[in-house]
């Protein structure tokens, strides 16, 4: 691994970085006011973007939830490493320094995605529909148009 301008690069690899926001946003208050969470379909095809365009990648997961990650996502369609840090700041720099970004939900995720300032995926079901906090929630405000949506 070498930090070049600023970007963690593995010598003909493709680097990037998924955020998984999982713990809170499955408790029941932030279900019933309208967080969201991706089926398994969400991380392959994200992921399978990226591989499909770029040679090589890797794929650097940073996420609170390190079994449920480590059990579900070891199975995609790209080389998997998993953040082992329990320091939220790591994460962060790791996001940032990533050539691209996958998100799930929430602002940690979107700061690591703006700062990285590559390609974005971001998992475009959430807010749920018609819920508490959708209500005045644009997702045009909160994701730059360049980012891309993904259900």
């Amino acid at each position: 691994l070498q930090i070049i301008d600023g970007k963690a690069k593995v010598p003909g690899s493709t680097l990037v970085a998924l955020h998984v926001r999982r713990g809170d946003v499955l408790k029941e208050h932030f279900v019933e006011v309208g967080y969201t969470f991706p089926n398994m379909s969400f991380f392959h095809d994200s992921i399978r973007y990226f591989v499909d365009k770029y040679p090589n990648v890797k794929v650097i997961v940073c996420c609170e939830d390190h079994d449920w990650c480590e059990s579900n996502l070891t199975s995609m369609p790209a080389e998997m490493y998993f953040s082992q840090n329990k320091d939220p700041y790591v994460d962060l720099a790791i996001m940032s320094m990533s050539q691209h970004v996958i998100m799930t939900t929430g602002t940690f995720g979107w700061w690591g995605a703006w700062l990285a300032n590559g390609k974005t995926i971001y998992y475009s079901d959430w807010p749920r529909y018609n819920s508490t906090l959708s209500k005045g929630f644009l997702q045009e405000d909160f994701f730059p148009p360049h980012w891309i949506p993904m259900t």
